[in-house]
C-alpha cells in the first residue's frame, strides 16, 4: 500500500494550484530547474471536459502566495487550454474522417467511370 502522496498527485487528485519549495520536488524533476534561478514550483492541474490532462508547471525565482482568486484565475486559464486541446484533437480527428470518406466516394466514382 502507498503512504506517500507526491505534490503532484495530490494538484491532480484535488483539482487544486499547488506553491511549493522547488527542494520539496523530487529529484528527477528537481533537475529540469536551472541551479538558483528557480526556488518555488507552482502547480496549476489542467482539466478538460470530463478528465484531467495535465499539469502547468511553472518555476519562479522568489516565493509568493497567492489569493484564492489568483488561484481560480490559474485554474479557468488552465481548464479552457484544456478544452481547446481536446477541440483541436477533436477537429483533427474529424478532418481524418472526411479525408478518408472523401477518399472512399473517390475511388467509388472512378470505377463508374471506367466502366
Amino acid at each position: 500500500m502507498k503512504t506517500t502522496t507526491s505534490v503532484s498527485e495530490a494538484a491532480l487528485r484535488e483539482s487544486d494550484v499547488y506553491v511549493f519549495a522547488a527542494t520539496e520536488s523530487l529529484p528527477e524533476f528537481r533537475s529540469f530547474w536551472p541551479r538558483k534561478a528557480f526556488t518555488t514550483s507552482l502547480l496549476v492541474p489542467v482539466e478538460g471536459k470530463s478528465s484531467r490532462v495535465g499539469m502547468f508547471v511553472l518555476g519562479m525565482p522568489h516565493f509568493r502566495a497567492y489569493t484564492e482568486n489568483e488561484k481560480n484565475f490559474l485554474k479557468a486559464v488552465a481548464s479552457r487550454w484544456g478544452l481547446r486541446r481536446r477541440t483541436a484533437k477533436l477537429l483533427q480527428q474529424v478532418m481524418h474522417s472526411r479525408n478518408e470518406w472523401v477518399a472512399t466516394f473517390d475511388s467509388h466514382s472512378g470505377l463508374h467511370h471506367r466502366a
